[in-house]
């Protein structure tokens, strides 16, 4: 059986997502092992808050930080010891397939099975799938 060192779990505030956090935190404890939490704002949103320039784009950012810093939270008083949160602005299927992975040295993905509803598979595919095809470490995906 492998012995995971740095685990990656992305998080977007779905019960799939909470899953797969959940399984990851588990893993992580088990082995040890660094566990990094992801969440990325898509880059949609993201392009929709700059044609308004409100303050939407900051709100985003600033949301995405507060999830992730209470799952890390969670994450600690559950007993992982080594828990670091990445916030990035971007597509979340490169970002989490290829490009975090990469840089952080990650050897397991833990993903949930799908945030999307039925129609956005549809047109545009999960995240799950894409990081399951791309991805150079390992893939557990996580179904609730």
């Amino acid at each position: 059986m492998n012995e995971y060192k740095n685990i990656l779990v992305g998080i977007d505030g779905s019960p799939q997502a909470e899953a797969a956090l959940n399984k990851a935190t588990a893993i992580a404890q088990r082995n040890g092992a660094r566990l990094t939490i992801v969440h990325i704002v898509e880059e949609i949103k993201s392009y929709r808050a700059a044609a308004f320039d409100d303050g939407t784009q900051i709100k985003f950012q600033d949301q995405a930080q507060e999830l992730v810093n209470g799952c890390a939270k969670r994450c600690v008083e559950s007993g992982c010891t080594d828990v670091i949160c990445i916030v990035e602005k971007g597509n979340p299927k490169a970002l989490l397939a290829v490009d975090i992975p990469a840089r952080e040295k990650v050897d397991l993905i833990v993903t949930g099975a799908t945030g999307l509803n039925a129609f956005e598979r549809l047109m545009i595919g999960s995240c799950a799938s894409y990081i399951i095809e791309h991805a150079k470490a390992d893939v557990l995906v996580v179904r609730n």
